[in-house]
């Protein structure tokens, strides 16, 4: 098997209980979990919860690792208040990470050659690199990949992905 060297040298997260890859690597160190019970506002139990695992159309679970207390500083990325809440709090989280991550690297939005984003809160059409890459003012030739389908795996393939188009030398930068 072939391999490649691929420096990582930007990082950033979102994580319930953990808003930065330190605070997230601290609470898997200490065991620690996050799960919460389901707000009513992410989905209505009533409506959806049934012990019985082989129920249809039910879940039978009560707790979900949901984030707690975020808020996305709409102000400070100019974002219209009827596009803020016209939108699936996945963009705003998207675009906040790839903003910390880009600081944590220390680059410009103009350094970059590609985008790869996963999220495994549903499909978005168009997919967050779209909104984030128009959003960051990334380069109109910057590459936009959207990793859908593998859930909270995604790292993965995205790094897969990301060493792929460096080893190619599609890309240098990949966010």
């Amino acid at each position: 098997m072939k391999t490649s060297t691929i420096a990582i040298i930007g990082m950033a997260c979102q994580y319930p209980d953990a808003r930065s890859p330190a605070e997230l690597l601290e609470n898997v160190l200490a065991q620690r979990r996050a799960f919460r019970r389901m707000p009513p506002e992410r989905l209505r139990l009533a409506d959806y919860f049934s012990p019985d695992r082989e129920a249809s159309d039910t879940i039978y679970m009560t707790q979900a690792a949901v984030l707690k207390d975020y808020e996305f500083d709409r102000v400070r990325f100019r974002v219209a208040g009827t596009t803020f809440r016209s939108a699936d709090l996945a963009h705003w989280l998207a675009l906040e990470v790839a903003t910390q991550a880009l600081a944590d690297a220390g680059l410009k939005p103009s350094d970059i050659d590609a985008v790869i984003i996963s999220t495994c809160t549903g499909y978005l059409c168009p997919g967050l690199t779209s909104y984030v890459s128009e959003r960051l003012g990334l380069r109109t030739n910057a590459l936009a990949l959207d990793v859908v389908g593998h859930g909270c795996s995604a790292a993965l393939p995205n790094l897969r992905t990301a060493d792929a188009l460096l080893a190619s030398h599609r890309a240098e930068r990949v966010l």
